[in-house]
């Protein structure tokens, strides 16, 4: 698993860390470009067989990936889980608030959409 944070001139190269694994990529601020498309920030791209971008401006970029997963795994609102059942369970102890309050933040409860 891998978390970077890449600053980067204009004009520069920017490899994927491991060609081998998923990797995703938050552009902050500037832009980038990968397989003749600008990204702007804001951006989410989910890296398929693109090895390196290119920086258009001073960027700054988040890339988070790591080995692929054996199974999808199911969300839902802020669940996630490969046991659907889970999410289930998830889901009705949130609609009957038995979650931790948070200190300082108890006073509201966001009902499960």
């Amino acid at each position: 698993m891998f978390y970077l944070d890449v600053l980067a001139k204009p004009e520069k190269d920017i490899d994927r860390p491991n060609p081998s694994q998923e990797c995703m990529v938050y552009v902050l601020e500037g832009s980038i470009e990968l397989g003749g498309q600008t990204y702007q920030g804001g951006d989410v791209i989910i890296l398929e067989n693109e090895q390196c971008m290119t920086s258009k401006s001073h960027c700054r970029l988040l890339m988070l990936g790591g080995e692929t997963w054996p199974e999808v795994p199911f969300i839902e609102w802020n669940f996630v889980s490969f046991d659907k059942a889970r999410i289930e369970q998830a889901k009705e102890d949130w609609r009957e608030q038995r979650f931790p309050k948070i200190p300082g933040d108890d006073n509201e409860h966001t009902p499960l959409p």
